[in-house]
């Protein structure tokens, strides 16, 4: 259910925008008495203030703004990796191939998406 109010979470926020704007002007004709209208419409402009930036920010992936996937993934033999004794990692073996992430580097990224053995893999940590 999820993955399907993602996938229509860009369409919904675009109705959800327009059927605020399209309300907008008849409340603000709806404004009646002086000071009355001047509060209503003040509301009214903040409201819409706060649907625009409500619209922007549900847009933007917060995850992906903390986070930095590793998504080109470079390699080493064991002999040239520069590793202290006390380092720790992940590993991952599938159809006879292995790949190794230091956690130094994961603990940064958070994320690496690879290919190990022809198989996708991502490893979070």
């Amino acid at each position: 259910m999820a993955l399907s109010i993602l996938r229509w979470a860009p369409w919904i926020t675009l109705v959800d925008a327009l059927i605020v704007l399209l309300l907008a002007p008849t409340l603000w004709r709806a404004s009646t008495g002086k000071r009355r209208a001047r509060l209503r419409r003040t509301g009214l402009v903040l409201a819409l203030l706060l649907i625009g930036v409500s619209v922007v920010t549900s847009r933007i992936n917060i995850f992906e703004k903390m986070f930095h996937p590793i998504s080109s993934v470079h390699f080493l033999p064991v002999a040239q990796a520069k590793l202290a004794p006390d380092d720790m990692l992940m590993a991952v073996s599938i159809g006879g191939e292995s790949h190794a992430y230091p956690i130094r580097e994961m603990a940064y990224h958070h994320v690496v998406n690879d290919v190990v053995g022809g198989t996708p893999v991502v490893g979070t940590y």
